[in-house]
């Protein structure tokens, strides 16, 4: 009896399952125009030897020596939420005529590799009109060709979604004929998504892969709050997910921290350290320390663990760094270098003065306000001058807290009082005044004015409606997240709390559910956890792409013509902003 292959084709980017797609037979997409790099073999196997020829653009003719920068995709070998490393592959040397040339190794198991030229310095770059340039690993045959193609997918979704939803529906196309040379003598049954039952241990068993099965005990977790049972599962599912980058790591060690479990916090720690080492090292050592700061026996790791990260940003080569992107120069990732650090001093400002960080997080605070309205901001830099003793700086900064809408009246009094004014003193008023003319010019300033498409998203019964017709001329606030990211479900209090403050002044607050399907259990889900504002789904994705969404959640202000004026802001910045374009109804 033949085994049964099952395939559940799920739909990409918006891409439906095809009855039938031209399959890409060459390294160039037949659309794509020539390009002066050229592989050779042009589509090489794995493991085998290519030779570059690059006629170089006016910026890079004459150089001593050329990079050759990218990365290989290895097929299936997924590691959730991280861009693979960019590294020189090859150094080309000047050639007849004018042209460079240099070799490398396909490394075993490559599918796909995406490359630029660059100078030595990293600063004059060739991104082939930044569609860089791509070559594909195969053999020819419909399984590795299908694996080519959904690495390629994979690596143009953010920067392209168009090109990987055409290259996802040529995967898809292939996929029967892929798995039945690789399972000779199986029947295949192809299923699409949509006829699959999306209820039940089943289905989740199903579109989840292996290493992403753990997170039903993260739910659960968040559900019943037993963190011994959840450690236990967590471990159960450890072997599938470890080097994945799925988050495992991390979630393990809340809850461990939170369960108070000495041995599950040193096992958790370590572990997040290690699976961090694909990520720019500084983000999970801040992370760590953070977790594990207030921990008994635990402070002294922490204080450690922050300073070997301030030490990591300033340890980084901006032209070799693997973290930069395809693209980028060196001087434009140094100049993100600089503001990630200052953003980490803000993020971790508490955690980082208590181990002596004081003067550089009141610098970073000060650039940071000096870009954001974020009341939180302003009242970390007040705390800070203040306990320095200058009382004069600590007063404009808690001004621009007391003066916020979302900041309630009591709270705001209580900021005057600490300073020895009166909340409705003429003083205090006329400090409050100056500071919020000075904050609302700076904001409406760095306001931008971007048309959208027109745009459909699907109601919690799978419904389609336009974006249009939800807000019906009124201003909006737009919340992208899921239900499987963490920080995106600990924002739902801040974010039913800003809809109560802004739906009366006529801001419609509506929340966009991305890569997820309408379920039947949405509704319960979402009045368990406090959603008071409207939820809706972009099923095709075209709602994140014309949007710009990079990583959830994430919030945009659009006004009453429905043009995109704040892009990729936080919660906080908001209410000053709608503020500053007059947009809300005293």
């Amino acid at each position: 009896m033949a085994n049964l292959i099952a395939i559940a084709a799920v739909c990409f980017s918006g891409a439906a399952f095809p009855s039938a797609a031209p399959a890409l037979t060459s390294a160039q997409d037949p659309a794509a125009p020539p390009t002066n790099l050229v592989f050779a073999p042009e589509t090489p196997a794995p493991g085998s030897t290519v030779t570059v020829t690059y006629h170089p653009v006016d910026d890079l003719a004459g150089e001593p020596r050329l990079v050759l920068r990218g990365h290989f995709r290895i097929a299936g070998a997924i590691v959730w939420g991280r861009p693979p490393p960019n590294r020189q592959v090859a150094t080309l040397m000047p050639g007849d005529g004018g042209s460079f040339t240099g070799s490398f190794r396909v490394p075993e198991a490559a599918a796909y590799a995406a490359f630029v030229v660059e100078d030595l310095a990293g600063e004059r770059l060739d991104t082939n009109g930044g569609r860089q340039f791509e070559l594909l690993v195969h053999g020819g045959d419909a399984a590795s060709l299908s694996d080519v193609l959904i690495e390629r997918a994979r690596d143009h979704e953010d920067r392209d979604p168009a090109v990987a939803a055409e290259s996802m529906q040529r995967a898809m196309a292939l996929l029967p004929e892929a798995m039945a040379e690789r399972h000779p003598g199986a029947a295949i049954v192809v299923r699409s998504s949509e006829s699959i039952d999306l209820g039940g241990a089943a289905a989740a068993r199903l579109m989840l892969p292996p290493e992403m099965q753990w997170t039903a005990a993260w739910f659960r977790w968040e559900e019943d709050g037993d963190s011994r049972v959840a450690l236990e599962e967590l471990e159960e599912h450890w072997p599938a997910a470890e080097g994945r980058g799925t988050g495992i790591a991390a979630s393990g060690l809340m809850i461990a921290v939170r369960a108070r479990d000495a041995a599950a916090v040193e096992r958790w720690s370590s572990r997040t350290l290690a699976e961090g080492t694909n990520q720019d090292p500084w983000t999970v050592k801040l992370h760590v320390a953070g977790q594990i700061a207030n921990f008994p026996g635990s402070h002294e790791h922490a204080r450690e663990l922050a300073h070997e990260a301030l030490a990591d940003f300033d340890a980084v080569d901006p032209v070799t760094y693997p973290g930069r992107p395809l693209g980028q120069t060196a001087t434009e990732y140094e100049g993100a270098l600089i503001r990630a650090r200052n953003d980490a001093l803000v993020q971790y400002g508490r955690l980082l003065v208590s181990f002596g960080f004081e003067d550089e997080v009141v610098r970073a605070l000060e650039a940071a306000t000096a870009e954001s309205p974020d009341p939180g901001l302003f009242e970390q830099l007040g705390q800070l001058q203040l306990r320095r003793g200058d009382a004069g700086r600590a007063a404009r900064s808690f001004a621009v807290v007391a003066s916020d809408l979302a900041t309630p009246p009591r709270r705001a009094g209580g900021l005057a009082q600490r300073l020895g004014y009166s909340g409705d003193s003429p003083e205090w008023r006329r400090l409050q005044d100056s500071v919020t003319t000075a904050l609302l010019a700076r904001t409406a300033a760095s306001a931008r004015r971007q048309s959208l498409p027109p745009l459909q998203v699907a109601d919690l019964e799978g419904g389609q409606i336009t974006l249009k017709q939800i807000l019906d001329g009124q201003p909006a606030v737009i919340v992208f997240w899921n239900r499987s990211c963490g920080p995106c479900i600990g924002s739902i209090p801040e974010i039913v709390r800003l809809a109560g403050l802004l739906e009366p002044r006529g801001v419609r607050v509506v929340s966009i559910i991305g890569k997820e399907t309408p379920d039947p259990g949405i509704e319960d889900w979402l009045m368990q956890h406090g959603v008071t504002y409207p939820v809706y789904y972009d099923l095709g994705g075209g709602a994140w792409d014309a949007f710009g969404v990079r990583a959830i959640p994430a919030e945009f202000v659009l006004d009453g013509d429905g043009e995109l004026r704040f892009a990729a802001t936080s919660l906080g910045e908001v209410p000053r902003q709608l503020e500053a374009l007059g947009l809300l109804v005293r």
